[in-house]
């Protein structure tokens, strides 16, 4: 008996509007469009059987015109089909741009944000994905990869997409950047019975080891490799020449740097190179799942902590229509039934409550942070990834002796 308007499926307001409104809506909307082309009354009563009633309509009805007389009035209703709600809302979609390792637990989550909205307002939404390398991601997103979400693995390439204004302005306050709702840890991936004997990040430096990582210029799990790595020598004296010289050593042992860490994983699993692979958690356990038990996992006494942040990008967002659907969709990572999903595929959920129904899978590791080291991401891209900074020095110097 009533139209419905639903400019924005998270807001869904149904609209009852009387008979008597809706008869002199209807004859003052063609005395005043019968001035232009009657087939806009065609097009909109007579073709869809529909009624969408905004704001300036709405206001329009309550000024209570009536024009016309009561057998116009009468005839023009009896020539329009009765309004009904919508059998389909136009298809509402978002794109979830994000970085390599993952792929499958945001499917899960799309899967299931998707029965959720159609649950809760009756209504489809489609919720896509690209995955890449996360330096990748960023940049395609700064050459118009259409993303109306994006979770990077680092937050140096969130901080690149939000220099050239994609982001909202406090995009630093957001929750997904600020607290994320998943974290993750660097650990290692192993052969069956780990036969080199590995256990902590000094024996990755071991003459006759061969190390499998991606490469810290291009991927977001190639930076935390090698800040695991310094870290930990780091930390061990607060040396920074230390710290310098593990790198040195360490990457004397890579003989392959894939450009994301699913590309990585590849080359250890599938091409059987490389005695170790440091990888993402989740990257690890999903691994060990696929490959038979062909593969362990080996936490070091101390690594490093990640957690990607998450973000709407709101020029997108804005341009889409879909910036208030794009933030349920990140708030869902927080809910329950998404952090159980995060622990399903090996992420750590921030949950407390969800993250003690699995702690079980999570081993208790000392971790520590760029804050632990003394530095923040400004300073550690200054140090170690810009060009000419330590890893390239490093690379360089390994060239020559090749």
């Amino acid at each position: 008996m009533g139209g419905e308007t639903i400019h924005r499926p998270w807001k869904v307001q149904l609209y009852k509007i009387s008979r008597v409104k809706r008869l002199v809506f209807l004859v003052r909307e063609a005395f005043f469009l019968l001035n232009i082309t009657n087939m806009i009354i065609l097009v909109m009563f007579g073709l869809t059987g529909d009624l969408v009633v905004n704001a300036f309509f709405t206001s329009w009805l309550a000024s209570g015109w009536l024009l016309g007389g009561v057998a116009a009035t009468l005839l023009l209703f009896l020539s329009i089909q009765p309004l009904t709600k919508p059998k389909n809302h136009s298809a509402t979609s978002i794109l979830h741009v994000s970085y390599d390792s993952t792929r499958e637990v945001i499917q899960e989550i799309n899967k299931e944000f998707a029965k959720k909205w159609k649950q809760d307002f009756g209504l489809d939404i489609l919720v896509g994905q690209s995955n890449g390398g996360s330096g990748s991601q960023a940049r395609s997103l700064l050459d118009g990869l259409p993303g109306d979400v994006t979770s990077l693995a680092i937050y140096p390439d969130m901080a690149a997409v939000g220099a050239k204004g994609l982001l909202p302005k406090n995009w630093q306050e957001r929750p997904g950047v600020k607290t994320p709702p998943w974290s993750t840890l660097i650990v290692f991936l192993v052969r069956s019975g780990n036969p080199k004997s590995i256990r902590n990040w000094r024996d990755l430096t071991r003459d006759g080891v061969s190390v499998v990582l991606p490469s810290p210029k291009i991927s977001g799990n190639g930076k935390l490799a090698f800040l695991g790595g310094w870290g930990d020598a780091y930390l061990k004296n607060r040396s920074t020449e230390e710290a310098n010289a593990y790198i040195q050593r360490l990457y004397r042992n890579v003989p392959v740097m894939d450009a994301s860490a699913r590309a990585t994983a590849a080359t250890f699993f599938q091409k059987g190179i490389g005695d170790v692979m440091v990888a993402w958690e989740n990257e690890a356990m999903m691994a060990i799942q696929e490959s038979m038990n062909q593969l362990e996992l080996v936490y070091p006494s101390r690594t490093f902590k990640a957690s990607p942040p998450i973000c709407l990008v709101e020029t997108v967002a804005d341009k889409h229509g879909t910036k208030e659907i794009a933030e349920e969709y990140i708030s869902y990572f927080y809910s329950p039934q998404a952090q159980r999903i995060l622990a399903r595929f090996g992420f750590r959920p921030v949950h407390e409550e969800i993250f003690q129904e699995c702690a079980g899978k999570f081993p208790q590791v000392k971790q520590f942070s760029l804050n632990d080291l003394g530095l923040d991401w400004g300073r550690a891209q200054e140090l170690f990834f810009r060009e000419g900074a330590l890893f390239d020095q490093v690379f360089l110097e390994i060239s020559k002796r090749k």
